[in-house]
C-alpha cells in the first residue's frame, strides 16, 4: 500500500540505489530511524509554519472541581496549543492565556468559573479553578507516531459495530498486520486513509476475544473498516500531508547517504530536497483558494452569538 513506512523504505533505497541491507547503516531500522528524525525536526516545523491547521486534533477534558492544572496530552507536539475554551451545557467560551509575570495580578486559589489559563510545564493551569462540572476543550498539535513496519506493531479492522455503551473491532484472519490485542493495554487507532490522522489516541481495551477488541466506551464513529489499531505512538503510514512525504522521502535520503558518506550523491540529493521545499510550501498554503476572508470576530445573526469581523 503507498503512503505506508515500507513504501518510504523501498523509495529511498530506489533513490539512494543503496547496497543490500545488511550493510551497516541500511538496514531498515537504520533508515526508519533517519526518517523518524526528519519528520520531527524538518517536515512537521515546515507543516506548521504554514499555519494552515494542519495536525490539529482536539480533546475533551472533564474538569474536577477546585482542581486547577491540567496535563497536555502525551502526543502533544511542543506542549503547545492552538487555543482552549471552556465547555458548559451547549455554551462555549475561549479562555484567554495569562502570562506569569501578570499572575500576581491574580488571587490564584479562587475557584469559580474559568476564565483564563497559564502554561506551566506539561500542562496548563486555570483561572479561577472550576467551581462545578464543565469541561475543558483543547485544540492542539497532535504528534506524528513513529514509523513503523514491523508487523506485530499494527492490525486492520475488518468490521466495527457499535451501541450505546461499547464499540467492538473486529479483525479478520487476512488482516494486514499481526498486533494480538491485550486486555489493559493502550493502543492508538490510525485511519487509514489521508491523512491518515490518529483517530483515538491512547485507549485501553477491555476485552479480547479471538481477533475481537472492545472499547471501554464508545469510539467515535469515524472509525471505519480497514483502519488501523496501534501500537500506541506508533504508525505504518506517513502521518503527514500526503504532498510533504517526498520531501520527508527525500530528506531520509539524504541523512542515509551523508551517513554512509556518500558525497557524490549527497550534493545533488541536497539539492532536490531544497526545491521540494519550496515546491511543498506552495501546495500546502493556502488551503483555500480564491483568498476567502478569514473570521477576526464572531458571525452576525448565529443564534447565541454576536457581531461579526473578518481579516
Amino acid at each position: 500500500m503507498a503512503y505506508t513506512a515500507q513504501s518510504l523504505l523501498d523509495e529511498v533505497r530506489l533513490r539512494a540505489m543503496l547496497p543490500s541491507a545488511t550493510v551497516l547503516g541500511v538496514s531498515d531500522a537504520d533508515i526508519l530511524l533517519h526518517a523518524n528524525s526528519e519528520m520531527a525536526s524538518t517536515v512537521v516545523p515546515l507543516v506548521i509554519s504554514c499555519s494552515e491547521e494542519f495536525f490539529v486534533s482536539t480533546i475533551d477534558i472533564p474538569l474536577v472541581s477546585n482542581q486547577s492544572q491540567y496535563r497536555l496530552p502525551d502526543n502533544n507536539i511542543g506542549a503547545r496549543v492552538r487555543n482552549v475554551s471552556l465547555v458548559s451545557g451547549g455554551a462555549q467560551s475561549q479562555l484567554v492565556r495569562i502570562e506569569p509575570e501578570r499572575l500576581a495580578q491574580y488571587t490564584t486559589n479562587a475557584v469559580g468559573v474559568p476564565l483564563g489559563f497559564y502554561m506551566d510545564g506539561g500542562g496548563l493551569n486555570l483561572l479561577p479553578g472550576p467551581s462545578g462540572a464543565y469541561t475543558l476543550r483543547v485544540r492542539y498539535y497532535a504528534r506524528p507516531g513513529q514509523l513503523t513496519n514491523t508487523a506485530a506493531n499494527y492490525r486492520s479492522l475488518a468490521s466495527t459495530s457499535y451501541n450505546s455503551t461499547r464499540t467492538t473491532l473486529t479483525f479478520s484472519n487476512g488482516a494486514t498486520g499481526t498486533l494480538t490485542p491485550t486486555a489493559g493495554t493502550a493502543y492508538d487507532i490510525i485511519a487509514a486513509r489521508s491523512p491518515f490522522d490518529t483517530m483515538i489516541q491512547n485507549t485501553t481495551v477491555s476485552g479480547v476475544g479471538p481477533f475481537t477488541v472492545t472499547g471501554t466506551s464508545n469510539f467515535p464513529q469515524t472509525v471505519q473498516d480497514g483502519d488501523y489499531l496501534c501500537v500506541r505512538d506508533t504508525s505504518p503510514f506517513l502521518q503527514i500531508p500526503v504532498e510533504a512525504q517526498s520531501l520527508l522521502i527525500q530528506l531520509t535520503t539524504c541523512a542515509v547517504l551523508a551517513q554512509l558518506g556518500d558525497t557524490a550523491k549527497l550534493g545533488p540529493a541536497l539539492d532536490k530536497a531544497e526545491s521540494l521545499k519550496e515546491s511543498t510550501m506552495r501546495l500546502l498554503t493556502p488551503r483555500t483558494d480564491g483568498n476567502p476572508q478569514k473570521m477576526r470576530g464572531l458571525i452576525s445573526g448565529v443564534p447565541g452569538w454576536a457581531g461579526y469581523g473578518v481579516r
